[in-house]
């Protein structure tokens, strides 16, 4: 029930308020119908009250290569964030699960699920840097276990952006808070991750979307690569989408595992 209350916050493009009209440059980005020509980037605006921070999604059908010998599993993630001063400073939080619901033998159980809350502040294009904005935060990410399945990390990050009228540029940058030796239940976790992510999202006049994400460590060749690709749905409800991971870091409890999965399903928010 708590799920399908976060998930109701976005079941449209217009669920969430956005501010009116972009200007040439794109600075300043509005949500709109799906079926228009017009940007939809909310979610690097400084917005009042609860908005969108990541996308929110559902997909009931999933494949993978390492996971639940071949049996599909749903993967769904939500995501918010709220402005809690009259400066643009936020709360945000983010919550991806993994929930084999068709292994019905072993009583359907959620196999992980990753919490994610963070604290950012947020600096308009304009203001600082040009056309560029810019985020900075601090945030914790944990998979909720003890013992040998704990994982759990904390990083700063640096996040600077540039929004165009059809297109976001997100480049967010970390450097991870260090942990005592005998408490650090993923001391390696860097390897993988690397110490950055490089996001794109485009929206065609169509109404198709796509963001696309990159990742990756030099030094270790290690990284991801994530798309997801939507489509209108019914009108102002939801939009269809297709997702495919490869890389490590799908989730924390196999952050050192490359696992590579394809899905489909609805996004919520986008």
């Amino acid at each position: 029930m708590p799920v399908l209350a976060i998930l109701a916050l976005g079941t449209g493009p217009h669920s969430l308020a956005a501010k009116a009209a972009s200007d040439d440059n794109g600075a300043n980005l509005s949500r709109t119908n799906p079926a228009s020509n017009e940007p939809e980037f909310a979610r690097v605006q400084v917005t009042n009250g609860l908005s969108v921070h990541k996308e929110t999604y559902i997909l009931p059908i999933t494949w993978s290569d390492l996971y639940y010998g071949g049996e599909s599993e749903i993967e769904f993630q939500i995501s918010f964030k709220q402005q809690i001063t009259h400066l643009p400073f936020y709360f945000a939080y983010t919550q991806k699960s993994f929930w084999q619901a068709y292994n019905t033998p072993n009583s359907s159980p959620f196999r992980e699920t990753n919490y994610n809350p963070e604290l950012f502040y947020r600096t308009e294009p304009g203001k600082l840097f040009g056309t560029w904005g810019l985020d900075v935060g601090a945030e914790h990410e944990s998979n909720g276990q003890s013992g040998a399945s704990s994982r759990s990390w904390n990083r700063v990050y640096f996040a600077p952006y540039l929004p165009r009228k059809r297109s976001l540029l997100y480049w967010k940058l970390w450097a991870r808070i260090p942990e005592r030796a005998s408490s650090d239940d993923n001391p390696d976790i860097t390897d993988y991750t690397g110490w950055g992510e490089l996001h794109y999202r485009y929206r065609f006049a169509g109404g198709q979307f796509v963001h696309m994400m990159l990742r990756i460590n030099p030094a270790t060749e290690k990284g991801a690569f994530s798309m997801n690709f939507s489509m209108p749905g019914p009108p102002n409800s939801y939009y269809y989408l297709f997702h495919v991971f490869s890389g490590y870091d799908e989730s924390l409890i196999d952050y050192n595992r490359r696992n590579t999965r394809f899905g489909i399903g609805i996004i919520f928010v986008r």
